[in-house]
């Protein structure tokens, strides 16, 4: 499979030291069957929109199979990116009552050439303390690294994604957020290693207030 998918996947991130996972199945996807563009590999495929954010950004996604974190796939660009340099950052994280960003689960970075500042991000997960719970909320987010000013998230299917929500952060918003349920269609799949539900609750790396700081001192700067 990964031989196949050489051609699309052009840069590589890692959320952690990756290690050997149980068969593995995908929990969430929304990238297109048939490609949509010069290049593009079936199964792999985004639309030609593109969502640019110069701030935290991000797409929502409900899991149909719980277990372990395994690989993550995004299609991202950037036209003003510097290549080999701190391009993207990922973040998955969990949501709130409100469904809003609440705990980041993981945070990835993004080096490396995007091929015509279009890129298929090949994640993989080695922490096996991230659990996916099926049926349940949670975010994918991405923020311009020092690399690059602004980042796009290449469409998956025209329509949105039946209870999905985009939104992005946005200080003069009452809650932190502005939320557009019209417009979730980013590219991304999600897969897990299948495995029991953990008898305990998850303990969250970290929280996303440090993040949000982050992102405001940016818009100020």
């Amino acid at each position: 499979m990964f031989q196949l998918l050489a051609s699309c996947i052009l840069v590589v991130a890692a959320f952690s030291a990756p290690i050997a996972h149980a068969a593995t199945t995908t929990a969430y996807n929304t990238f297109l069957v048939q490609p949509q563009r010069f290049g593009q590999v079936a199964g792999f495929s985004y639309y030609g929109g593109a969502q640019v954010g110069g701030a935290l950004f991000g797409n929502t996604f409900i899991p149909t199979v719980s277990g372990m974190l395994s690989d993550v796939w995004i299609a991202i660009g950037s036209s003003l990116a510097d290549n080999g340099t701190d391009i993207v950052h990922v973040y998955l994280a969990t949501t709130d009552a409100q469904n809003l960003p609440e705990f980041a689960l993981a945070e990835a970075v993004v080096q490396g050439e995007l091929s015509k500042r279009e890129s298929i991000v090949h994640i993989p997960a080695g922490d096996p303390d991230i659990f996916l719970q099926a049926g349940q909320l949670y975010w994918l987010l991405l923020a311009p690294g020092e690399g690059t000013p602004e980042v796009a998230w290449l469409g998956g299917p025209p329509n949105a994604v039946p209870g999905a929500n985009f939104g992005y952060f946005d200080i003069n918003s009452p809650d932190g957020w502005y939320m557009n349920p019209a417009n979730a269609n980013g590219a991304m799949r999600i897969d897990v290693s299948a495995v029991p539900e953990p008898s305990t609750s998850l303990m969250f790396a970290s929280g996303l207030i440090a993040l949000l700081a982050y992102v405001r001192l940016r818009q100020y700067a």
